[in-house]
């Protein structure tokens, strides 16, 4: 096992809370596929397999949030949950 995968691991099952984001660091494509690789295993409770991920990066971002808040303002959701979700993936 590598040094980094054993790092991960342990930030894993440290079951970590906090939610603070540093925006000017990016996440590694790696990680992500690591992440990603690890998550396929993950209970799932309505027996859908295989898992699937999408991985939006760069402007992508800005035209799912936009996309995801339009779709809430369709469905009738509240202005605040629009708004939100127009930056929540930036």
């Amino acid at each position: 096992m590598s040094e980094n995968h054993s790092e991960f691991d342990r930030l894993v099952k440290a079951r970590r809370t906090s939610l603070l984001v540093d925006k000017s660091r990016s996440v590694p494509d790696s990680l992500i596929e690591e992440i990603c690789d690890l998550a396929m295993w993950a209970p799932n409770h309505k027996r859908t397999w295989p898992w699937r991920f999408a991985h939006v990066k760069g402007e992508a971002r800005g035209t799912y949030g936009k996309t995801v808040a339009d779709a809430l303002a369709t469905a009738g959701k509240d202005a605040d949950a629009v708004a939100k979700a127009r930056t929540k993936f930036l």
